[in-house]
């Protein structure tokens, strides 16, 4: 596989512990389910990130993280060949909030670098992406 062009959906659960330090847990679904883009692998991720908040979280403003994930990949193989595997992976992003409605939602956009282990050398679904997103407190 080359590169490619992909659409996700995803659903973030996040605590914030301080003012400026924030875990979240992240569920994501990308690839070739939706039938959107030019790739040939669908990737299931569950993550943890770790987010640093230069702002209060209530305030507009950027932030920063890294975590890890699990990634179960999928695609059509030929043969007998194994077409599923699941990696272990790094995050690094950034990116920026803007609450409204008193805090009580947000509008954020990010961007970020995922490493996940290569697949026998065949796969690497290592990747840039960038999210557009909203978000409500409970």
């Amino acid at each position: 596989a080359g590169s490619s062009n992909e659409v996700g959906v995803g659903l973030r659960i996040g605590k914030v512990f301080t003012e400026h330090l924030k875990l979240s847990l992240t569920y994501r679904v990308s690839g070739d389910l939706f039938g959107v883009g030019d790739g040939d692998v669908t990737q299931l991720s569950i993550e943890v990130d770790g987010q640093l908040l230069p702002r209060a979280d209530d305030r507009v403003g950027p932030y920063f993280g890294a975590g890890v994930g699990m990634h179960q990949l999928n695609w059509d193989a030929r043969g007998n060949n194994d077409d599923s595997a699941t990696k272990v992976g790094v995050n690094l992003l950034a990116g920026g909030q803007v609450p409204f409605s008193d805090g009580r939602w947000r509008i954020f956009l990010e961007g970020g670098y995922q490493r996940i282990a290569k697949f026998d050398d065949l796969i690497d679904n290592s990747n840039v992406r960038s999210y557009i997103g909203f978000g409500r407190n409970f």
